[in-house]
């Protein structure tokens, strides 16, 4: 999966609107597999982070490309950064505002 997500990086770079859409469903399925490896609460948000960061900052880039698909993407993406910072206990200082965000968006 992490091979797909790869090319798909290279190509999104070329053409954003082709291949965007698909390196977030992509990184999507690559988050919900490393969760499911990795689901310990006292040490996981040091490995995980990082691929929410880079969910929000793709479903971001998709959501100035193409508003109407990319908003409700972003989101979610948003969501899922949240619980992960909830999981973490970290709930006012990180997990609040990226959830507020998300139900901004969907308004």
């Amino acid at each position: 999966m992490k091979e797909a997500t790869d090319a798909l990086t290279h190509q999104a770079r070329d053409s954003p609107q082709a291949h965007l859409s698909e390196m977030v469903r992509l990184h999507r399925r690559f988050i919900r597999s490393a969760i499911h490896q990795q689901f310990r609460t006292h040490r996981i948000l040091e490995p995980l982070q990082p691929l929410f960061d880079k969910g929000v900052t793709l479903t971001h880039q998709l959501s100035e490309l193409e508003p109407k698909q990319g908003k409700p993407l972003l989101a979610r993406a948003l969501t899922d950064r949240a619980m992960l910072f909830a999981t973490a206990r970290l709930y006012a200082p990180t997990a609040l505002p990226d959830y507020r965000k998300a139900v901004e968006l969907l308004r």
